[in-house]
């Protein structure tokens, strides 16, 4: 993985990427997401913050797993900046 590389992600995008990994590994621990805020507060700054760091802990748990951090799909969710390419990977793979 390219450790010098900046991607911008929105939540979503992480939601697209748990969903992936469900169901290429069903029954498997795969690490929760913070919790979504809407309606009033959700751009708080402290809101914003506790999200991106739970959001990087959830990046950097998928990163340690052997069975996670090799998928092509994962690999160009972290490198690639268009989401368009990861989730056309993160589909091939659940067929």
């Amino acid at each position: 993985m390219n450790a010098n590389n900046s991607v911008s992600r929105r939540y979503k995008d992480f939601l697209q990427l748990r969903a992936a990994l469900v169901a290429h590994f069903p029954g498997a621990f795969i690490p929760p997401l913070p919790q979504k805020k809407v309606g009033k507060g959700r751009f708080a700054d402290g809101f914003i913050a506790t999200r991106m760091r739970g959001l990087q802990h959830f990046m950097e748990e998928v990163l340690k797993s052997p069975d996670f951090e090799s998928l092509n799909y994962v690999i160009a969710f972290w490198e690639h900046s268009d989401v368009r390419e990861w989730v056309s990977l993160a589909t091939l793979a659940s067929e």
